[in-house]
Formats: structure tokens, C-alpha cells, sequence
């Protein structure tokens, strides 16, 4: 096939039975901690950007709500900016000292459905549109983005490895494609339950690369080369706020059948610009048994691999009029029958990265031959947990107290 599959590092992962770490210089900076909560009903919102205005520095709120952000004492900064899909930004003033235990309210930002038909036309057009602009709206430099990567593989409802990293994507202009973009690792540490997880070893081989593959702006393969397009219908829905910008919701599905796994979800377009500021993605139901022949790579004899759902969601930040990669999450969900057996066993596998902060720099400084590959797999890579000062300077995203509490639990049985 023509077209990027998922045993390219997609979703790419071997289930069979069986650090890196550089110097940082010490650096002052303040801590800003909170939650963010929906001011009309006070829930917690997850996946909220806390960036500081006029910088690349960010990242997000867990699923808890809860955020963490350094900001180095250097950039001067004096505001936080918080923003989410569908409601209006908060802008939070933030003095020279660290802050603790803020409560940060989002208001809703809704907009009527009517509002669409303003626009006309097809709404494949609007994506054509914006597909052509690409070059016009996204970046145009060389580019280091620095993020955090956590992935997390669950049995049942127990985590059984949690792993994490600091890590480097260079990344080449949005005019070119994506063969040129690496991914190395800083920093990095995990934890496995040897307890749960002798029965059967789930590894996502190729995780960190899977930023560069989920980058679907620049990836035309996944679904916006020409001939991708052709594979789908669009149509518009309503229109949302994000970064206090109208954006149309252009929802699509599969219009015909493939020998491989299409997708359906929602984009995100930018209603001045015409860029795609945010995308969620699902394999299609119907297509769920072509991803797992695409993307198992071994299993054991006599197990029973049954894909349930796989799910994307991939955003873009704007700095200074071009936008880049901002947050990829992949969620996937599978199940374990063995032969003889009663009782089958529900799989999680869950990824995510955010960018914390970006610069330019020169291909020719970045040595490929320490990137990482899609054949290797995170947790093979990176050393122990060990010290609650680990991550220095670097910006997380905090974990849930679900996988707080876990940590814990695994941290104890290492020992």
C-alpha cells in the first residue's frame, strides 16, 4: 500500500511472553499549580493548555483537572493563559513567587448551529481549502519541540508499566513531509508490575515516534492526500470557540470501502485562516478488524487479540502567526481471550505528549543516529524511577491521583 499503515509506528505494538540522561544546568524558576473547572457546572476539565502568552512554554491539565507549569525566572513572564475547546481563554495574572493550589474558571463559549450556513458550499471544499494553505499556516523553520510523553498500559483496571520521558522532535517545515522528522529521548524513567504483567507483556514499540506519525497535518498519508480525501464524506456541524477563535466542526466518515482501516472523527478548521487547528480521530467500527491485522506485530500461540477501539486526538498551537504540533494522545483498548480459558482480560494502552516548548535550531546539529526507532520500544530505554525531583526544570503533565496512587503502589514493590 502507498499509504502509512500502523506497523510503521502508528499504533504499531508486540505482545509476547517475555536511560537515558543529560545534564541540565540548574536554572531559577517559579511553579504555578491548579485546577481548572467549568464555571457553570464546577467539573474539572481535562486536556485544558496552560501556556504562558507569548512564549512556546505549556502544557495541560490531567484528567483530574490539575496542571503544573515552571516558568523559567528568565522570560519575565506575568500572565497564564488557559484555554480549551468550546470555551472562551482565561487569562490569570501570576506574580515573581511560585503560586499553589489555584482555581482556575472556564466559561463556556457556545455558538449557534445556524451560524454554519454563513459560510456555504461543501465542506470537502473548506478541507481541500485548508489542506492547500498547509504551507501558509503552519511552520516554516526547522524546529526542536521539547515535550513530555508519558505512556501507561493497563490490565484490567491496574496499571502494569508507566512510562515516561523528556523528549526532543525535530521537526522540518510543514512544506516538506514528515521523513525528515526524529525523535530522540532526554530523559526518562519507568515502572512495571512484575506481578501483573508476567502473565502477558504488552509493548508499544515505536511510542515517542508515534508523535511524528500522528502529526496528520504532516503526515498527508493518514488521510489528506488527495487520494485520502477521496476515501471520506465531510459535513459541517457547529461552530466551536478554541483560543477565543471560531472554528467550524467538520465531521467525517468513510464513504466507501478500503483494504485498509479508515477513520472518522472531527476537524477542527480555524473559520478566518482556514487552519486545522485540532482533530479527533477514531478508527472506523467497521474497519476495527483491518487496524489489528496492520498493527499486531506477535502474540503468543493461543491467544485471541480482539481490537476494540482506537481512538487520536491531535492539536496545534499559534505562535506568531504559524501554528505547530501541540498535543497528540493515542487511547487504545483491546482484549485477551485465551484458549481454555473462562474469563478473557481488557487491555489499555494510552500515550500521550505535549509540546512544553519549541525553538528553532539547525538539522545539522541533531546526530539521527541516536534517534529513536519504531522498532524499539520506551520502556527498553529508560531507567527506574527513582527521585521526586527527577524532572528538574522540565515541564510534565502532572498525573492523575488514580495514577499517582499506582505509582506509589509500583514504587514499592521495586524495593
Amino acid at each position: 500500500m502507498n499509504r502509512f499503515t500502523f506497523t510503521k509506528g502508528l499504533a504499531a505494538f508486540a505482545l509476547s511472553l517475555f536511560a537515558l540522561s543529560t545534564g541540565v544546568a540548574q536554572e531559577r524558576f517559579i511553579t504555578i499549580s491548579g485546577t481548572v473547572m467549568d464555571n457553570q457546572t464546577k467539573k474539572r476539565v481535562e486536556a485544558a493548555n496552560i501556556t504562558i502568552p507569548n512564549t512556546n512554554i505549556g502544557t495541560i491539565t490531567n484528567t483530574d483537572g490539575h496542571f503544573t507549569i515552571k516558568v523559567n525566572d528568565s522570560l519575565g513572564a506575568t500572565q497564564l493563559l488557559v484555554s480549551h475547546v468550546g470555551y472562551a481563554n482565561a487569562l490569570m495574572t501570576i506574580g515573581k513567587t511560585s503560586q499553589n493550589g489555584l482555581k482556575i474558571f472556564l466559561t463556556p463559549n457556545p455558538y449557534s448551529l445556524a451560524e454554519v450556513t454563513i459560510h456555504g458550499g461543501d465542506a470537502r471544499d473548506l478541507v481541500l481549502d485548508a489542506v492547500s494553505k498547509i504551507a501558509d499556516n503552519y511552520d516554516n523553520a526547522n524546529s526542536m519541540l521539547t515535550g513530555f510523553y508519558r505512556e501507561i498500559i493497563q490490565k484490567r483496571r491496574h496499571y502494569v508499566n508507566v512510562t515516561e520521558a523528556i523528549v526532543g522532535v525535530s521537526k522540518s517545515p510543514y512544506s516538506k513531509d514528515i521523513n525528515n522528522d526524529r525523535t530522540h529521548i532526554y530523559k526518562g524513567r519507568k515502572l512495571i508490575d512484575q506481578k501483573r504483567g508476567d502473565t502477558l507483556a504488552v509493548k508499544l514499540l515505536g511510542g515517542p515516534v508515534g508523535t511524528v506519525y500522528l502529526d496528520i497535518v504532516k503526515n498527508r498519508n493518514f488521510m489528506f492526500d488527495r487520494r485520502e480525501i477521496d476515501n471520506y464524506t465531510f459535513t459541517y456541524g457547529s461552530v466551536v470557540s478554541i483560543d477565543n477563535r471560531n472554528h467550524y466542526a467538520i465531521a467525517f466518515e468513510p464513504r466507501l470501502l478500503a483494504d485498509y482501516a479508515l477513520f472518522c472523527g472531527t476537524l477542527y478548521i480555524d473559520e478566518a485562516t482556514h487552519t486545522i487547528s485540532r482533530a479527533e480521530v477514531s478508527v472506523a467500527n467497521s474497519d476495527l478488524q483491518k487496524a489489528e491485522r496492520e498493527m499486531l506485530r506477535k502474540k503468543p500461540a493461543g491467544v485471541r487479540f480482539d481490537l476494540n477501539s482506537m481512538n487520536y486526538v491531535v492539536s496545534y498551537r499559534q505562535h506568531n502567526g504559524r501554528s505547530y504540533l501541540y498535543y497528540v494522545r493515542s487511547d487504545m483498548r483491546f482484549r485477551c481471550d485465551w484458549r481454555k480459558r473462562l474469563f478473557h482480560t481488557n487491555y489499555a494502552v494510552v500515550s500521550e505528549m505535549v509540546t512544553t516548548d519549541r525553538n528553532d535550531f539547525n538539522p545539522a546539529n541533531t546526530n539521527n543516529k541516536y534517534a529513536f526507532k519504531q522498532n524499539q520500544a520506551l520502556s527498553d530505554r529508560v531507567s527506574d524511577f527513582y527521585d521526586a525531583d527527577f524532572w528538574g526544570s522540565y515541564n510534565i503533565i502532572e498525573p492523575s491521583e488514580s495514577l499517582e496512587n499506582a505509582i506509589g503502589r509500583l514504587k514499592k514493590q521495586q524495593r
